[in-house]
């Protein structure tokens, strides 16, 4: 026979079997007792075994994958339009490099990238800032429209002034050199036992006057140079006499150094400044050669010496003075004993800031800052900013190149 219960009441423990209604029951166990049907709660099953080690206070689902912390945590999504990496924020969570004094951040690729428990990776919320100041500032000439901007590619030596040859047991020449396959074309400066007669090639670029002005110059060892001594030099604004300012590479190939002189003539020479280089030459390989003048507004000079390896930038000199402010860059052999033959190409010569601009001095301070990049999104964080770097005093309208750590 069919017995139909109509709006299930739930159990009445306190009554006698015989004494209950219809619809009620001494014991219902498992009953879905919300809208008078009678009928049954659905079993519990397992949805995630997680694989943490202790109790789990907070677990959070994220794009179908479980997230779960052995202290409290407060999570939120990012509320981002168009997010595609699930970012989520999250706080006093101790599961990852915990336990944290700051809000985290993780998206679904940084969290279940590796081995459960997730998230695998949080990071700090911002950015620190810089702990070091940049290096010291370094003026360059200004790469938007200078006034002169020059190459030489090492193939028309008749461009140039040059000292001619010197014959006999004093020996110094420059010549055209198309021959060798290690460097070609290029200039080749050779000397040997020529005191008092240097071997040099001076051009007029133009330069007299300008704020600024650079020679950068490429130069090699010749391969078949018996001697490991090496001379490497180049004026830079030096007048048609050879009076001037001058950078050079000088003493052993394997120990070179790198020096800053003012001449009065092509022979005659003081030395200024010295420090050695700190990696040895390698011959037939080519390098660079750079000698930058920043006319002040005292009327000193400050000519900054580098020496590069490619992009590498092996060493840097600095000296102020009075130099001579001409319109010629030089190629130079000074005096030597023994034979030595280096290659020059490349030549490229800037200058900007000429008459009619007037030139203030500018104190000048760098700072850098840190920025945060999340994978995916358009979320840019900006650090604080790094300690200042020194002050330098530099004219307007001129670059300056700034060096941080990293």
């Amino acid at each position: 026979m069919r017995f139909a219960v109509d709006s299930f009441r739930g159990m009445a423990p306190r009554l006698d079997p015989h004494l209950l209604p219809e619809n009620a029951a001494q014991d219902a166990t498992n009953c879905r007792l919300l809208n008078g049907n009678l009928e049954s709660f659905k079993q519990f099953v397992s949805t995630k075994v997680l694989a943490n080690a202790g109790p789990v206070p907070t677990v959070y689902l994220l794009n179908g994958s479980w997230l779960s912390f052995d202290s409290q945590t407060d999570i939120a999504r990012g509320l981002i339009p168009g997010d595609n990496t699930f970012l989520t924020f999250l706080t006093s969570h101790t599961s990852v490099g915990g336990p944290h004094s700051t809000p985290r951040y993780t998206t679904y690729a940084l969290a279940t990238t590796g081995a459960e428990p997730y998230p695998v990776t949080t990071k700090p919320l911002g950015v620190p800032a810089p702990t070091n100041p940049p290096d010291a500032p370094v003026v360059a000439p200004s790469a938007a429209n200078p006034t002169v901007d020059i190459t030489d590619d090492g193939s028309d030596l008749t461009g140039w002034t040059t000292s001619g040859i010197h014959p006999g047991f004093d020996f110094g020449s420059i010549v055209q050199q198309d021959l060798t396959s290690v460097v070609q074309p290029s200039y080749q400066i050779n000397i040997e036992n020529n005191a008092g007669l240097p071997a040099y090639a001076y051009r007029n670029f133009g330069t007299a006057g300008s704020a600024v002005s650079e020679i950068s110059v490429d130069f090699a060892i010749d391969p078949a140079q018996g001697d490991d001594g090496i001379v490497v030099e180049i004026g830079c604004g030096v007048a048609a006499t050879g009076q001037g300012a001058y950078v050079t590479i000088s003493s052993d190939i394997n120990a070179p150094v790198l020096l800053i002189y003012t001449g009065t003539t092509w022979a005659a020479k003081s030395e200024l400044i010295r420090i050695a280089v700190g990696a040895a030459f390698v011959r037939g390989t080519l390098y660079t050669l750079t000698a930058t003048k920043l006319r002040n507004a005292d009327g000193t000079t400050t000519l900054t010496a580098k020496v590069y390896d490619g992009a590498t930038l092996l060493q840097t000199l600095t000296q102020t003075n009075t130099f001579e402010d001409g319109d010629f860059m030089a190629l130079v052999g000074v005096t030597g004993d023994d034979p030595k033959s280096t290659f020059y190409k490349n030549i490229h010569v800037t200058a900007s800031g000429f008459p009619g601009l007037t030139i203030i001095n500018i104190a000048t301070s760098y700072v850098y800052t840190f920025v945060n990049t999340v994978s995916g999104t358009s979320i840019r964080w900006e650090s604080a900013p790094s300690p200042a770097s020194s002050t330098i005093l530099r004219p307007d309208g001129v670059s300056v190149t700034v060096t941080t750590d990293t």
